[in-house]
C-alpha cells in the first residue's frame, strides 16, 4: 500500500481523517505462466462518501497504471468497449482511458477535466448568443476587431493548445450547452503512441506510423444527451429516474465526450463484424477525411483534389428536453468554418514533391507541422435548418461508414443507446 494510511479513521467512526491520500494496492497474480499483460487493475474516483483507492497486480503495464490513476486522481471515467454496440461515448486507440494499449495520451476532453489544459475560445458564447438575438442584419465581427483576418492555431508543441467552439444552444434559456474540443495530433514522441488501422497506412519507409492530423470532439452537456444516451449506457431500463443529479451523485460522469462525427466510428464496437480492427481509420482526422489509404497512389493529384481545407461545425438550437427527446439534433441557427488553407496546402506541396521522387511513399512528406494555422468566419442561418444525427455525418465519409450504430441512423435519423446487457456497475471504475 502507498500513502499515509496510519492515520486514517484515527478516531474510529469510519470517517478518513485524510482526504488526499490515496492507496495503492499491489497484489500478484502468481505463477511462472502468468502472462505478463494481464490487464488487471481497478480504481475508485474521488468520490465524498470514501477517499480513492488503487488496486494493481504487480505485472502490470505502465499505461494500466496511468489508466486507473487518471480514475483515482482526476475522475477521468472508462471510454473504452465494455458491450456492444458501443455508442458514440467511446475514445479508441486515441485514449489511455479507452482501447489503446501502450501510453497512448489523452484526449482533449480528458485533459479539460483533468485541468491540463484550458481550452482557448474562438469567442465568447455569449457574443455569439448576441450575434444570433441581433435581428439588423449585421456580419459577424470578430470580438478582436480583425473579422476573418486574424490567423489562429493549432499547436502540437511546447505551446499545445485545444480550441474550443460552441455547439449547442438551448433555445429557452440561450445558454450554450456544449462545444466542439480541436486538438492537432502530431506524428512523433507523446503522439506517436496513437494508433490507426494498419490497412490505411502503408508507408514504405515506416510501416504503420502515424502521420498525425487534427480531431474534433463534441462536449454536449444537453439534457437530451444525458437522458436518451447517458443514462442508456450505464443503466438501461433499470434507473428509470436516471438524470444529471443521479449520475454524479453514482460517481458517473455525465458528459462524456463524442468523437465529431461519430460515424466513421474511432471504435471497434460500432461494428458487430469487426472483431480484428480495433483502431479508427485514417479517414477520421483532418485532411484524411477522404483518404481510404496513406501514402497516395499514381492518382494522388485526383486525391490531392479532394483534401479538405475547411472544418464546418454547425452551431443548434435545441428545445427543451419535453419537446424533444432526440439528442444530436436541433436547429441549425449557424455554421462555424475554420479554414486551413495554408495548412493543407504545405502537406499537398510535401506530397506532390514526394511523388515526383523514385522512392515516394515517404512517411515524412504525409506529416503535418506542429502548427496548423487557420481563419475562422461565422454565418448566421436566417431560417434555421433541423437536423438529425445522421445530418452531421459527412457524406465524403460514408464509405467508410458501417456497425449497428450506423445503421440504425440510417433508418430512424438518430442513434439511441438500447442495449439490455449493458448495464453497468456505478461502483468501482475498472480497467
Amino acid at each position: 500500500m502507498f500513502g499515509i494510511g496510519s492515520e486514517q479513521d484515527r478516531l474510529g467512526n469510519g470517517q478518513h481523517y485524510f482526504r488526499n491520500v490515496t492507496p495503492i494496492y499491489i497484489w500478484a497474480t502468481g505463477g511462472p505462466d502468468t502472462s505478463p499483460n494481464t490487464i488487471i487493475g481497478m480504481a475508485t474516483p474521488p468520490r465524498k462518501s470514501y477517499q480513492p483507492a488503487v488496486d494493481l497486480s504487480h505485472e502490470e503495464r505502465f499505461d494500466t497504471w496511468v489508466h486507473e490513476l487518471g480514475h483515482a486522481y482526476f475522475g477521468m471515467t472508462d471510454t473504452y468497449v465494455t458491450t456492444r454496440p458501443a455508442g458514440p461515448n467511446k475514445t479508441g486507440t486515441f485514449d489511455v482511458m479507452a482501447d489503446a494499449f501502450g501510453l497512448a495520451p489523452f484526449t482533449a476532453w480528458n485533459m479539460v477535466i483533468a485541468e491540463f489544459e484550458e481550452p482557448e475560445g474562438l469567442f465568447a458564447d455569449s457574443d455569439l448568443v448576441a450575434y444570433l438575438a441581433d435581428s439588423s442584419g449585421t456580419a459577424w465581427v470578430d470580438p478582436d476587431g480583425n473579422n476573418n483576418g486574424t490567423l489562429y492555431s493549432l499547436e502540437n508543441s511546447s505551446e499545445f493548445n485545444v480550441i474550443k467552439v460552441p455547439a449547442i444552444i438551448e433555445r429557452d434559456t440561450q445558454e450554450v450547452k456544449g462545444h466542439y474540443l480541436l486538438e492537432l495530433y502530431g506524428s512523433s514522441g507523446y503522439d506517436s503512441n496513437r494508433s490507426v488501422t494498419a490497412d490505411t497506412l502503408d508507408f514504405s519507409d515506416q510501416p504503420d506510423s502515424f502521420p498525425g492530423g487534427i480531431a474534433i470532439w463534441k462536449w454536449d452537456k444537453t439534457e437530451q444527451k444525458v437522458r436518451t444516451d447517458v443514462c442508456e449506457e450505464y443503466f438501461g431500463d433499470r434507473v428509470p429516474h436516471c438524470g444529471l443529479d443521479f449520475l454524479t451523485s453514482n460517481g458517473n460522469h455525465p458528459h462524456p465526450i463524442e468523437y465529431y462525427p461519430s460515424i466513421p466510428s474511432v471504435t471497434y464496437g460500432n461494428d458487430v463484424s469487426d472483431t480484428v480492427h480495433s483502431s479508427p481509420g485514417i479517414y477520421t482526422l483532418f485532411p484524411w477525411w477522404y483518404s481510404e489509404q496513406l501514402p497516395y497512389g499514381a492518382d494522388y493529384e485526383a486525391q490531392l483534389g479532394n483534401m479538405p481545407t475547411t472544418i464546418e461545425l454547425p452551431v443548434l438550437e435545441i428545445a427543451p428536453f419535453d419537446e424533444d427527446q432526440n439528442f444530436g439534433g436541433g436547429n441549425k441557427v449557424a455554421t462555424v468554418t475554420l479554414s486551413f488553407d495554408q495548412f493543407v496546402s504545405d502537406i499537398k506541396s510535401s506530397i506532390r514533391e514526394d511523388s515526383g521522387q523514385a522512392n515516394n511513399g515517404s512517411f515524412n512528406a504525409y506529416t503535418p507541422g506542429s502548427s496548423a494555422g487557420f481563419t475562422y468566419s461565422v454565418q448566421k442561418h436566417d431560417t434555421p435548418v433541423y437536423m438529425t444525427y445522421r445530418d452531421h455525418v459527412r457524406e465524403g465519409q460514408t464509405q467508410f461508414a458501417s456497425g449497428v450504430m450506423w445503421d440504425e441512423m440510417q433508418a430512424y435519423g438518430f442513434y439511441r443507446y438500447t442495449d439490455p446487457n449493458s448495464l453497468s456497475n456505478p461502483e468501482p471504475a475498472s480497467r
